[in-house]
């Protein structure tokens, strides 16, 4: 008998959670507490499973969020705990449950899909290991002591008002409402790991805060990880000895944040070992129409209105897209290769991309690439 994907209900839930935590869980936690954008009941309707006798063997989670990148605003749509319980493998499941939540996804609204995983799966069905961060190393010993008046100690729920208002000051970030932020601090996850959220205070005023997956946790990592900040990049940097002091570090890690530059600045100073890094997973514009209309403003800001209007960007049924200038066209005829273009990277993926045309190249090196979303606490 065909066995059909259906969306969650809440009294699938018990089952859903016996499943991915037998999976992801097998030495202790609780992904329904770790992971409440995914498993909270009024989300449920966003995921995806299959049954086989009533009993739930596949799922596939998402959430879906606005985001902001550089002023343009995106539906975005995050997959995460995809799993199939090891006695029904092998007869596509997976593959079915991603189909079913990119069509729903599309359906409602978004155009973004971001995958908490890159197994081989998620490439057969086009998204791609693209986009660039930067992870910086440093020694304990050659950063500044803490500055004058600036306090180190973590947030809890009544700080998020004030958590809310420093990373909505983020160029790039999902639109995280005040009941997205109590979930996720209660949680104490940040990405894979135990988190704590720490605040940087001058005075009575929080400045900055920073997201440090907690060292030694579950077995790694072994040193403080800084996966979400936002505020005063400056405090942030004079507290970083602080924060590696909390935990007994001699190093901290710290990602740089999408469209900032200052963080990276003040590490180098110090000596900081610097990395790229890829996005943690894999991503696809799955509705590439309703993507480039999205980003429009922050193209035609790029171009210029005279050489905006000479450019025609057309979307393909393929997934891909067209542009046309000077008479040339420059065709990306799959949904991970545009993916590839507008986030760019230094993957082998993002490295296939094929050069544009003499007459398009230098309308796509003034558009492109865009900054990729980066998880922090919106990581399922």
């Amino acid at each position: 008998m065909d066995v059909v994907p259906e969306t969650c209900t809440r009294a699938d839930l018990p089952d859903i959670l016996r499943l991915v935590n037998a999976v992801f869980r097998a030495s202790g936690g609780d992904m329904g507490v770790e992971y409440p954008l995914v498993f909270a009941a009024e989300n449920l309707a966003h995921c995806h499973v299959v049954k086989e006798g009533g009993r739930v063997v596949s799922h596939v989670g998402v959430s879906i969020r606005d985001a902001s990148v550089l002023g343009c605003r995106l539906r975005t749509a995050s997959v995460g705990a995809v799993c199939t319980d090891p006695a029904a493998r092998g007869k596509g499941y997976a593959s079915r449950l991603m189909e079913a939540a990119r069509r729903s996804a599309v359906a409602e609204g978004a155009s973004l899909m971001l995958i908490s995983g890159g197994r081989g799966m998620y490439h057969r069905l086009g998204f791609v290991n693209v986009g660039s961060f930067r992870l910086l190393l440093a020694a304990r010993a050659r950063l500044p002591a803490p500055g004058p008046g600036l306090r180190l100690s973590a947030c809890g729920a009544d700080n998020v008002p004030a958590l809310l208002r420093l990373y909505q000051s983020r160029p790039v970030r999902f639109e995280r409402p005040l009941e997205d932020w109590e979930r996720l601090l209660g949680a104490r996850m940040l990405m894979d790991r135990p988190s704590e959220c720490l605040g940087v205070w001058e005075g009575n005023a929080l400045v900055a805060y920073a997201g440090v997956q907690v060292p030694n946790a579950r077995g790694r990592p072994s040193l403080p990880r800084v996966l979400e900040h936002a505020g005063s990049e400056s405090a942030l940097f004079e507290t970083l000895a602080a924060i590696a002091d909390r935990y007994g570090s001699e190093r901290i890690e710290v990602v740089v944040m999408p469209a900032t530059h200052d963080p990276g600045r003040l590490l180098a100073t110090v000596g900081s070992e610097e990395q790229e890094t890829a996005f943690r997973g894999t991503v696809g514009i799955i509705n590439p129409a309703r993507f480039l209309d999205a980003f429009r403003p922050y193209l035609q800001e790029r171009l210029g209105r005279a050489d905006a209007a000479r450019l025609e960007i057309e979307p393909l049924e393929s997934g891909g897209a067209r542009f046309r200038a000077a008479g040339e066209r420059y065709n990306l005829d799959t949904m991970g290769r545009l993916t590839a273009l507008v986030f760019g990277g230094s993957t082998p993926e993002a490295r296939d991309v094929p050069a544009p045309s003499p007459g398009i190249a230098p309308f796509i090196e003034r558009m492109f690439p865009v900054p990729l979303l980066w998880y922090g606490y919106n990581y399922v």
